[in-house]
């Protein structure tokens, strides 16, 4: 997925630079945004860009899907598994196996923030280019 921004400022002696990508209408309320129509990011500064230039960010497509299944997919399947782990553990009362089926999904949260946490370098946007817009 590529993506323009324009560079603000340049951060750690030019080594990494804060840039600024414009929302588009279909993009969601994430609370990353510092304001309501752009998202501020601080990257590598691979290509010495200076400030006001135009980049292309670039994040690999197959990245950003490992990303949408460990976020998504993920707890849905815990909240799944906990119910018939507790059919499997023979818990009768339904509503302790929809609240072992809730306690899973809690978890699979804690379980992918650390898989995000470890895999944080693959889930960063990447300076593939300067452009003039």
């Amino acid at each position: 997925m590529k993506q323009y921004a324009e560079v603000l400022e340049s951060i750690d002696s030019e080594q990494k630079v804060k840039v600024e990508i414009r929302r588009h209408s279909a993009c969601g309320d994430c609370g990353k945004c510092d304001e309501r129509n752009s998202m501020k990011l601080v990257i590598d500064n691979d290509l010495e860009a200076q400030e006001g230039d135009i980049v292309v960010l670039e994040l690999q497509e197959n990245d950003l899907l490992s990303a949408a299944v460990v976020i998504y997919l993920v707890p849905l399947l815990g909240l799944i598994a906990g119910y018939f782990l507790g059919l499997a553990l023979g818990i009768e009362a339904e509503l302790f196996r929809v609240l072992l089926g809730f306690v899973l999904f809690g978890l699979s949260f804690v379980l992918a923030r650390k898989f995000g946490d470890y895999r944080a370098d693959k889930y960063e946007a990447k300076m593939i280019e300067i452009t003039n817009g």
